[in-house]
């Protein structure tokens, strides 16, 4: 007796077949995969750019700190630099007007001391000519040194000096030099010259502007040491 056999489709037998059938709907299974694969790319490209901005963030952030360090240090550097040239440059000046306040001060001294030698001469009994003659030289001599020294002064040397300077040398030693010094000089050692009693006559009359010339020296050298002591911060002690 024959059996009556029903048929079975062949997927039935398959299981992969069935769970597939029944888990993804028929034509979605193409469209779930591609929008996977996009979202995939999209995170890749974002993820690419946050890291090339966050590496790009961080080299600007390096180069900007290295920047700046340099720049401070090219700044500390100049102002160091500045701060020591300013430094050299004021001891420069004020080795300058020390030398020449003591080579003034010096000269000025070498000056009494030779009114005085001049006086004393003017003083003998009978008068030496050629004695008083050398004073007067070395006198002259010393007079040239002082306006050398007096012209040191008035280029480095404090400006607020020029008012005493100029009156020494208006009140003082032009007139003393002129007037008297050379007129006394010309009149009894130039050419004939004059007679040892003409030059013990002319001789008090001297002697009283040498006296007023020691004061005027005096006056102004007590003067100009405080100026330059002021002036180079030493103090009157």
């Amino acid at each position: 007796m024959d059996v009556e056999r029903k048929f079975e489709p062949e997927s039935a037998s398959d299981p992969e077949a069935v769970a597939q059938s029944v888990t993804a709907p028929p034509g979605d299974a193409q469209p779930s995969a591609a929008a996977a694969s996009a979202n995939l790319e999209r995170d890749v490209r974002v993820a690419t750019r946050n890291g090339r901005y966050a590496l790009v963030t961080a080299l600007c952030a390096a180069i900007l700190s290295s920047g700046v360090s340099a720049g401070s240090a090219i700044y500390v550097s100049r102002s160091q630099l500045e701060r020591n040239e300013r430094a050299e440059s004021a001891q420069v000046v004020r080795d300058d007007r020390r030398d020449a306040y003591a080579e003034l001060a010096v000269t000025l001294m070498a000056y009494a001391e030779e009114l005085g030698g001049l006086k004393g001469e003017l003083l003998q009994n009978p008068i030496e000519r050629e004695e008083v003659r050398a004073q007067l030289h070395e006198l002259v001599e010393k007079g040239q040194k002082i306006w050398h020294a007096m012209t040191t002064v008035l280029l480095v040397g404090n400006r607020a000096m020029e008012p005493s300077l100029e009156k020494f040398g208006d009140e003082h030693y032009g007139p003393f030099t002129m007037n008297h010094l050379t007129t006394f000089s010309a009149r009894h050692f130039s050419g004939s010259g004059g007679t040892d009693e003409s030059l013990g006559r002319d001789g008090p009359a001297l002697i009283i502007e040498i006296d007023r010339m020691v004061v005027g020296v005096g006056d102004f050298l007590a003067s100009f040491l405080d100026q330059a002591r002021k002036d180079l911060g030493i103090g009157s002690s």
